[in-house]
């Protein structure tokens, strides 16, 4: 936006979930998708055609970004709640380039099963969101998320 132009955004708050149902255990899930998640995440969600690799450090206050090497890269987010095997919230920023500015939380619950585990993706977003912006974004993490199963139940 030039620096002349102004405009009034809208804001709004907005919570989407769904399930997914992984034939792995909890274990294995989480492995996946703390410690090994460059190993899984497809590239075209990258923002940085340069991400050499996808990071998601697993502690309170760990941060989840793109590596693009020497330093730099895109934070997508901190964690703000991590139980191993079970938990992890992350906040983030959305940058005006994709539809910002906004943040957001996402849950993400790992509840066992007889057969594997349920997956549960929660996401809370309030800024500047359009109703495009969110089905983009539920899209997404479900396509997302459908990867890390695939994943998991192949390996």
């Amino acid at each position: 936006m030039p620096t002349s132009d102004k405009a009034r955004l809208e804001t709004h708050a907005v919570r989407y979930a769904f399930d997914l149902n992984i034939n792995a255990s909890p274990a294995k899930v989480w492995e996946l998708l703390t410690h090994n998640i460059s190993v899984w995440w497809p590239s075209h969600f990258n923002s940085d055609p340069g991400t050499e690799r996808f990071v998601l450090e697993p502690t309170v206050g760990g941060r989840m970004y793109e590596d693009t090497g020497n330093g730099s890269g895109v934070l997508w987010g901190n964690v703000v709640v991590v139980s191993p095997e079970k938990r992890l919230v992350i906040r983030g920023s959305m940058f005006p380039d994709y539809g910002g500015p906004g943040e957001f939380f996402l849950s993400i619950e790992i509840e066992p099963r007889a057969d594997g585990c349920k997956l549960t993706i929660d996401d809370a977003q309030f800024g500047v969101i359009s109703i495009e912006g969110l089905e983009s974004t539920e899209a997404g993490w479900k396509e997302l998320f459908g990867e890390l199963k695939r994943f998991a139940e192949a390996s």
